[in-house]
């Protein structure tokens, strides 16, 4: 197994920190810039090689491989311009006024004219063009399929403090548990990610999930979700695939610092119960204190006599009762620095760093009930957690001239929670119980990609090249978890005793030691040519992903063999003092583990893919339509390996399949403005590597033990869409979508046969599921109404949706029919109003989230499914800036408060206490 620690990710934010500080050129002021891209109206597709003249001049310049041009040392004052390009109706676009230090955005479309050229005079100002909302709805409108998105404006406006926060006000999308994302009811295994074009991996050790708590929101420039696939895009999604895209390089020097404090209503300065950790767990690491001694043998059980496994047992760290203190406001700070020099020959840069820890005091309850009602279990209790979220980026950008760039994108992050659980309560109605919970968690991700773009100057337009090398690493650990339960029988006044018996248990004085290590390396290669005003586009891709996972549970045991019946005064000790050194000895407690072969697996899964894509734009007398598909091809072969429970054989499972994925997406431009989209297509869904994996992972939140299944197939997905858009010239939408999917062998998390409630669970294919439902959106400002209204805007989004799942039983599991996928809600809702105040630019932005009931946690047949209840969600931000270089900002999260609540069927069976948080933060721009 590879026990490889993260630290090697300290040095990331060294590299970032030694950019951030170096010293600022001079900004000139006494001249301005204009700058933009310039597109096919038709397809959406960048111009290499327009040109863009200041008319009565002989200045200009020519569009890059973006489409990119731009015209630097400007005096101020107003300035004409013509774009032309070969085939294509010139445009003048007049009016356009440039500031002294200041950017000036022209974005423009050309039309193809196949007879002759023809000049048409467009009226332009800057600041029609440059609100980057607006940008990203123009990409929107433009692109080959259905998607969706949220820019980084967007994100500025909100309180949201990492990507999933964010990613919850997009159409159709929830967030499950905090982090995972669901897409138009679709569960998180169902959706896949790419970061700036790279996939990232599994962060989770039951699931197949990213976790998107894991982004900083201020290091994003957009998040856009694909909900139609083209054959360029990977096949392993059904609900969406998430493009998260860092912040690009500037076109001059910028700066910024920033600082906030959070108050946190049930937390900041009250009562906070933590332990002693680490000396790194402020940036979400673990310094090895955590660890197992070095000596430490791999196998407990065969570490010799027990005098020696005595011995091994006082080396451990005798930490178990928590220590109060009092929590202070949650903390957060950035900063950030970019710039880029030369002209045809051209470098640029951006560094960012981020970092925000919070404390949170929450009331618990969890309970679990039979199937006549009456309660397995009855705990209430109380959690503090300390969370802590780093990350930065590192984009470099060369283009030695103007037909071929190159870029180097890193983005690195940690996170890390640190919490102490405590409940009480009785089980089974027998017995009280009191059990306490220390656990330490540590994630963390690197990505870096080297990619290159060439145009190729051949023929009438031209090819265009891409490629790109990747890898991303990512890890969790969770060492030395701990677990104690003490109980006494119900109704009595006797002491409790602490619950050790002769086996290693979580809950009986148990250390859970959990790593899990995946990488992924890979490259896609691609060529598009132009042919008349069809563009043809090939290319392929290659794959590799490891994940290497070891776990071990170490627990004090009772009455052990050769060490005599344990002294039963013993029991009764506190926390603090029950496994004192002294304690392990005959006559005393000793230590086992928990040792079975499929504690640890190593897995790996190549892919490779090829594809072959058209896009077509053909008039039908005056109407005007865009055709994009192709095939897709795509070979999976999955591998792996761990031991049987006993050690005595060597597990070995693979799943290898090579799949055909044709996919269509086809839009009527009715206006410039209008769109109408049909889209079709087949996708997979293969089996996570752990879903593979028989291994059971314990969720003590839950107290649910999830166990995989070698036998899993990959799902086939058929995806049907239609949607109707309009946009307006101001940065409006609204659109109306259809959807319709059907999962063939949909992997579904279901209950093993003959258990309880809670107690296991395994991953199963179903015969079949359904999806469907219905999506609206509108946003725009209130400017028709003239006066005082043009100060505001809207936006609001309403998804309905409804699903069907055909379980099939066998040996060990419950066949069920006709219940709705686990995680997705019948509804989502989002609303949002913005008000600028004229002037003073005073920005205020309230905005609502409603999730509909969910089934959070699959039952059996005869028992409820514990769902998740709706709660209203309620943010308001307001921001001041003082000038181009200060800024205020006044946030207020979960306005109202709503406690989390969960039910089965009528009976309250979990409960979250939610907390107000007010937060003010300063940036500093320079």
């Amino acid at each position: 197994m590879n026990n490889a620690t993260p630290r090697g990710l300290i040095a990331a934010p060294l590299l970032i920190l030694a950019l951030l500080f170096a010293a600022p050129a001079a900004r000139g002021q006494a001249t301005g810039s204009i700058a933009g891209t310039v597109v096919d109206s038709e397809n959406g597709e960048t111009l290499i090689g327009a040109n863009v003249l200041i008319q009565g001049t002989t200045s200009g310049a020519v569009t890059d491989l973006d489409g990119r041009y731009e015209l630097r040392g400007l005096a101020p004052g107003a300035y004409t311009l013509v774009f032309s390009y070969i085939g294509y109706t010139s445009k003048t676009v007049s009016g356009v006024n440039v500031q002294p230090g200041a950017p000036t955005t022209i974005d423009l479309t050309l039309s193809p004219d196949g007879v002759g050229l023809e000049e048409v005079t467009v009226e332009a100002s800057a600041d029609e063009v440059t609100n980057s909302e607006v940008g990203l709805l123009k990409l929107q409108a433009r692109a080959p399929q259905i998607s969706d998105g949220i820019s980084a404006q967007q994100i500025r406006r909100s309180p949201d403090t990492n990507s999933g926060d964010a990613l919850r006000r997009v159409t159709g999308v929830s967030i499950f548990g905090g982090r995972f994302l669901y897409v138009r009811g679709i569960p998180e295994r169902y959706n896949s990610v790419l970061l700036n074009g790279a996939a990232v991996t599994s962060t989770e050790p039951d699931r197949r999930a990213f976790a998107f708590d894991m982004i900083p929101s201020n290091l994003l420039d957009n998040v856009v979700i694909l909900k139609a696939p083209t054959p360029d895009l990977p096949g392993d999604f059904s609900g969406g695939l998430v493009r998260l895209t860092t912040v690009e390089f500037p076109q001059g020097l910028t700066a910024s610092a920033s600082v906030g404090v959070t108050y946190n209503e049930r937390t900041s300065f009250r009562d906070f119960r933590t332990y002693q950790g680490g000396s790194l767990d402020f940036i979400g690491l673990d310094d090895g204190d955590r660890s197992l001694p070095a000596a430490f043998p791999s196998n407990v059980n065969q570490a010799g006599d027990r005098g020696v496994v005595n011995g091994l047992a006082r080396t451990l760290r005798n930490e178990w009762a928590p220590n109060s203190r009092t929590a202070g406001p949650d903390r957060n700070f950035s900063l950030s620095l970019g710039n880029s020099f030369g002209r045809d020959r051209r470098f640029g840069y951006i560094g960012s760093l981020t970092y925000r820890s919070s404390q949170n005091n929450a009331s618990l309850i969890r309970r679990e009930f039979q199937d006549d009602g009456t309660a397995r279990f009855d705990l209430n209790g109380n959690r503090s957690s300390f969370s802590t979220l780093a990350g930065g980026i590192l984009n470099l950008a060369f283009r030695p001239t103007r037909n071929n760039r190159f870029s180097l994108k890193n983005t690195f992050t940690t996170t890390g929670e640190d919490e102490v659980v405590q409940f009480f309560g009785t089980r089974e109605s027998q017995t009280e119980e009191r059990q306490t919970v220390l656990r330490f968690t540590s994630r963390g991700m690197f990505t870096s990609q080297l990619a290159g773009e060439h145009f190729v100057p051949t023929g009438p337009r031209g090819a265009d090249l891409a490629w790109s090398l990747y890898g991303t690493r990512s890890f969790r650990d969770e060492p030395d978890y701990r677990r104690l339960s003490y109980q006494r029988e119900l109704g009595s006044n006797g002491a409790f005793t602490a619950a050790i018996g002769p086996e290693a248990t979580l809950g009986g004085g148990g250390r859970y030691f959990g790593e899990l290590d995946e990488t992924i390396v890979g490259g896609f290669a691609s060529a598009s040519h132009p042919l008349g005003l069809i563009r043809l586009t090939v290319g392929g891709s290659a794959e590799d992903r490891r994940r290497d996972f070891s776990s071990r549970l170490v627990g004090v045991i009772a009455n052990a063999a050769g060490n005599g019946i344990t002294d039963f005064s013993l029991y009764r000790l506190s926390p603090d003092s029950l496994f004192m050194p002294e304690n392990f000895r005959q006559g005393g407690f000793s230590i086992g583990e928990y040792a079975v072969g499929t504690n640890a697996y190593d897995a790996t899964q190549l892919t490779l893919s090829s594809y072959a894509m058209a896009d077509v734009p053909f008039k039908v007398g005056a109407l005007q339509f865009r055709a994009v598909g192709g095939l897709r091809v795509e070979r999976s072969e999955q591998h792996l390996e761990t031991q049987s429970n006993d050690f005595t054989e060597d597990l070995v499972y693979d799943l290898n399949k090579t799949d055909l994925l044709p996919s269509i997406n086809f839009t009527w431009i009715a206006t410039p403005r209008v769109n109408l989209r049909l889209a079709a297509s087949q996708t997979l869904n293969r089996p996570e590597l752990r879903e593979l994996a028989p291994y059971g992972y314990y969720d003590y939140n839950t107290q649910t033990t999830f166990f995989g299944n070698p036998g899993l197939r990959r799902a086939v997905v058929q995806n049907f869409d239609v949607r109707a858009e309009r946009y307006s010239a101001s940065g409006g939408l609204v659109s109306a979508s259809l959807f319709y999917k059907k999962l063939t062998d949909a992997i579904e998390q279901v209950v093993r046969a003959g258990v309880a409630l809670g107690a296991e669970r395994t991953y199963q294919n179903a015969d079949e599921a359904n999806n469907y439902g219905v999506e609206l959106e509108a946003r725009g400002s209130f400017a028709f109404l003239g006066g005082y209204a043009e100060n505001f805007s809207a936006q609001a989004n309403y998804t309905y949706i409804q699903s069907e799942v055909n379980v099939k039983g066998s040996d060990q599991t419950e066949a069920r029919t006709g219940r709705r996928l686990q995680g997705q809600a019948p509804y989502t809702l989002n609303l949002g109003l913005s008000y600028t105040a004229p002037g003073v630019r005073t920005n205020a932005n309230l905005l609502y989230n409603r999730i509909g009931s969910r089934i959070f946690e699959v039952s059996s047949l005869v028992e409820a499914d514990i769902t998740e209840e709706p709660r209203d969600v309620i943010d308001f931000t307001l921001t001041q800036p003082f000038g181009r270089t200060y800024e205020l900002r006044l946030t207020v999260r979960d306005l109202l408060q709503q406690d989390q609540k969960y039910r089965q069927g009528t009976q309250l069976a979990r409960l979250d206490q939610r907390s107000r948080t007010v937060g003010l933060s300063a940036t500093y721009r320079f």
